[in-house]
């Protein structure tokens, strides 16, 4: 298990997705009981192996429930926020006491035939870099998850304004008017923490950070 530290209470966990035997042996009878009804053998190692990473870190009473839009909340550390992302053969956790978000893919997606829908002119002028559209479409479902509601769109709603693959930073915004539960349920301390800012017009300013892995994997994420 790899993990990036901000501070003791953000953090971001990533870590390979097992085989389903591997993970079934040292899962809880809770989430066996759960994965049960998933058709899917991989959409069961991807659920077990995030869920494992959460216990790794915080322990194995660790309750998680679901908010009304499908994003996972942790009841029993309320003071906590939670973000989860998976790809193919990896998953990711991101925990914070703001708001957060993590968002990962592998680098060999073809990023560029849904480019219309969510890549602006001004976005991809940012860089000359193969790896700028894998960047902006992370990075701004990084965005949707930290303060998304359901009907934003990812180029009205959303934007990227600085992409710096060498130092491995991304600034995004979201648009007032798109801001959902998430900035809602921030307070004063979420904003003034360090990666999030918002304007007199309401404009919500995010900065991230961009990891590229030895193994093709791109991350950005907010804790």
């Amino acid at each position: 298990m790899a993990e990036v530290k901000d501070k003791a209470l953000r953090v971001l966990l990533t870590g390979p997705i097992a085989s389903e035997a591997e993970l079934t042996a040292t899962a809880r009878e809770d989430d066996l009981h759960a994965v049960a009804a998933f058709v899917s053998e991989h959409r069961r190692r991807e659920y077990l192996a995030w869920r494992a990473l959460l216990y790794g870190y915080l322990g194995r009473y660790v309750r998680v429930e679901y908010d009304a839009s499908g994003a996972p909340r942790l009841v029993s550390h309320p003071d906590l926020r939670i973000s989860v992302s998976h790809c193919r053969d990896m998953v990711a956790v991101a925990l914070s006491d703001r708001v957060c978000g993590v968002d990962m893919e592998r680098l060999d997606r073809d990023f560029m035939t849904a480019a219309p829908r969510f890549l602006s002119a001004r976005e991809r002028a940012l860089s000359e870099d193969k790896r700028l559209a894998a960047a902006v479409w992370c990075a701004k479902e990084c965005l949707y998850k930290m303060y998304g509601r359901r009907g934003m769109d990812l180029l009205r709603d959303l934007a990227v304004g600085s992409v710096d693959f060498a130092r491995g930073t991304i600034r995004g915004t979201v648009a007032a008017d798109a801001v959902g539960n998430a900035a809602g349920e921030g307070s004063a301390e979420d904003n003034a923490a360090g990666n999030v800012a918002v304007n007199v017009m309401g404009t919500v300013t995010v900065d991230m950070r961009m990891m590229i892995t030895p193994d093709g994997h791109i991350i950005v994420y907010s804790v």
